[in-house]
């Protein structure tokens, strides 16, 4: 019996499909298909059910994922427990990132701890926060907004390290058409630029300090995806919620206009997840070390180490100069 065989078949329950595990673990789908059938010839037993619907596991099957599962976590202690050993410039990490801190926060950092590190490569995802905590991605970090409902129950470790609100911004075009909202109630008479998650439609959540609302957006479009819904607000199809530090660059330049000021979403924080077998890896430590200790802000663009966007006190936003 071989531990790729073993490894595959936690892959490949662990995700249900044999075409997604492929992708996930850049492997052809033929290798995978080879494996499952090694081992099910070593086991002697059918270990799944193969249908159109995925794969899912038989009686057999999920007697044997628990050994499985051990197995896996054993190869991945064992390789940690060398890592300080490897030489230079054969160590990768794969550090995962939801959309909205792709790009303000995930890549330009990133960059400086491998200009910092050029012994460790890296390779960089941006997915959503299902796939980024997914077992099969098999990330060595995730970095995400807030604190994921499977944390409790993945064997996780959280490290929070800075907090941000969200704010509503329009483009001037559109509040000269359809004027400007005054109050909270105000907003379901314009359109709004909707965000989508895996249940649907994300409401808005808003505080002032003295008072909250909760806003179903509604409006002839919507979004996955900041980016787009970013660019729809911008060409003036509506008002979009975005963090801060995502839209705030376009106030000076007028090319935004904050909503409602006075109402944001309450804070939410920015986490680094790893799995707490993995801490032992010198690698993966001294990246999620470098993560907090060297977070100055989040970046604008066009993302270079002095564009930081920083929240000031009182709501004013500043872009102060970092270390080149």
């Amino acid at each position: 019996m071989q531990i790729d065989d073993v490894r595959a078949f936690a892959w490949v329950v662990s995700s249900g499909s044999l075409s997604r595990t492929a992708r996930e673990q850049n492997l052809p789908k033929a290798t995978l298909s080879h494996r499952l059938r090694r081992l099910e010839n070593d086991v002697g037993t059918a270990l799944l059910i193969r249908s159109a619907a995925g794969l899912t596991p038989t009686k057999a099957g999920w007697a044997f994922l628990r050994h499985a599962e051990e197995v896996n976590l054993a190869y991945t202690r064992a390789l940690d427990s060398v890592a300080s050993e490897k030489p230079a410039q054969s160590v990768r990490l794969s550090v995962g990132a939801t959309d909205e801190l792709s790009t303000n926060l995930l890549a330009p950092l990133s960059l400086r701890f491998a200009r910092s590190h050029p012994e460790v490569s890296l390779d960089l995802h941006v997915m959503p926060l299902g796939r980024l905590l997914s077992r099969e991605t098999d990330l060595d970090c995730m970095i995400c907004s807030g604190l994921p409902a499977i944390l409790g129950t993945a064997n996780l470790v959280a490290r929070g390290f800075s907090r941000y609100v969200s704010r509503l911004y329009a483009a001037p075009t559109y509040l000269a058409e359809r004027g400007t909202p005054t109050h909270p109630d105000n907003l379901r008479q314009h359109d709004l630029i909707s965000g989508e998650g895996p249940s649907g439609i994300i409401p808005w959540a808003l505080e002032n300090g003295q008072a909250s609302q909760l806003i179903e957006p509604r409006g002839p479009l919507r979004a996955n995806d900041n980016w787009v819904a970013k660019v729809c607000v911008l060409q003036g199809y509506g008002i979009g919620l975005f963090p801060e530090f995502f839209a705030q660059e376009h106030v000076p330049t007028g090319d935004l206009i904050e909503v409602l000021p006075a109402w944001t979403t309450a804070p939410t924080s920015v986490t680094v997840l790893y799995h707490d077998h993995r801490f032992a890896n010198p690698h993966i430590r001294a990246f999620i070390d470098f993560l907090v200790s060297e977070f100055e802000g989040f970046y604008c663009f066009p993302y270079r180490q002095r564009d930081v966007f920083r929240p000031m006190p009182g709501g004013s936003t500043t872009r102060q100069k970092g270390r080149r």
